[in-house]
């Protein structure tokens, strides 16, 4: 099949291309004339007229709403943080689970994917402490199976966790977890948001890399289990902003801003603030220190210049529905 070079469409899009491809294609088919060599004529066409409405931003806008409705609630989640000792094993896992993506050479949505499954998992099973490493083998797996299939094996996997293991190990726990989950493992996360930033906010480089490094900072702290993805997204694009001194507005940074509760929201700033402070001080320590040296080195420059506003400055900035 060729390749369609220019094209770039979202891994989350909610809209199929196959059918509209067949369709065009047998249209096309029929307009085409038997005998050719007798068609030489200048043929006059009738223009239509084609209503549009701004198709990247209307485009973008459904794929919001849908991460909307399909993104969990954090009430559920939240209960892992006041769960004993599963909060530092969770960070382990997590950093365990950046390592093996760094290894692996994947894409960013598998990291973001496996853990939003560790933390459902933990949440629907009764996990031992002996289990979390397993949790984490069998997440990766479906993971890398729903994202880039074929890039990494189960016995590979299997080596990673030191054999302590087996594929058939690996293999039951997978069924346990989708079991628990009901056969659901797409729902949206903090890398789902970000993308769609991404996509429209036409990012430069310094934007770019304080809101992946920040969001992959935060993966890894259960702190923020309480907050819902989109919350998190709409937290980290504000706070880098405010970092390089910048403002952005248009429709969708709107909507994101206008759907969040403001004072959920700035509750979210200021967790990200602590962190961001605990980092800088040497307090805490994040994976992404280790797996994305050079990035962050570059991000910690930035995030040096952040300030936390006001709580009474911050609302009276914040864009309202009319």
């Amino acid at each position: 099949m060729a390749s369609k070079k220019g094209f770039r469409r979202p891994s989350f899009s909610p809209l199929p291309l196959n059918g509209c491809i067949f369709r065009t294609s047998s249209s096309n088919m029929e307009n085409i004339t038997p005998n050719r060599r007798k068609v030489k004529q200048r043929q006059s066409y009738t223009p239509q007229k084609v209503i549009t409405k701004s198709p990247k931003i209307s485009y973008l806008t459904d794929i919001l709403d849908s991460l909307y409705q399909r993104q969990l609630p954090p009430d559920g989640l939240s209960d892992l943080i006041q769960s004993g000792s599963k909060p530092s094993l969770r960070y382990r896992v997590v950093a365990w689970i950046a390592r093996l993506c760094k290894h692996f050479s994947l894409r960013r949505s598998v990291m973001y994917s496996t853990v939003m499954i560790i933390d459902r998992s933990l949440h629907q099973i009764s996990i031992k402490k002996e289990e979390m490493q397993l949790l984490g083998g069998a997440a990766f797996w479906l993971s890398v199976k729903f994202h880039c299939p074929k890039s990494v094996k189960l016995s590979q996997i299997v080596a990673e966790i030191g054999n302590a293991n087996s594929k058939d190990d690996l293999l039951s726990f997978e069924i346990k977890i989708l079991e628990a989950l009901n056969y659901n493992i797409n729902i949206p996360n903090v890398g789902d948001f970000i993308n769609l930033l991404e996509e429209n906010l036409s990012c430069d480089r310094p934007l770019l890399m304080l809101l992946w490094t920040l969001s992959d900072i935060l993966l890894q702290f259960a702190g923020f289990l309480r907050f819902r993805p989109s919350t998190i997204a709409t937290a980290v694009l504000i706070y880098s902003l405010n970092c390089l001194n910048r403002t952005f507005q248009n429709e969708i940074v709107t909507k994101l801003m206008t759907t969040e509760e403001p004072e959920v929201l700035f509750c979210c700033i200021e967790e990200i603030h602590n962190v961001v402070t605990d980092l800088l001080n040497n307090r805490k320590k994040s994976i992404i220190e280790q797996t994305s040296n050079g990035h962050y080195t570059q991000v910690q420059k930035w995030l040096t210049r952040s300030k936390l506003p006001e709580v009474e400055s911050f609302l009276m900035l914040m864009p309202h529905n009319e």
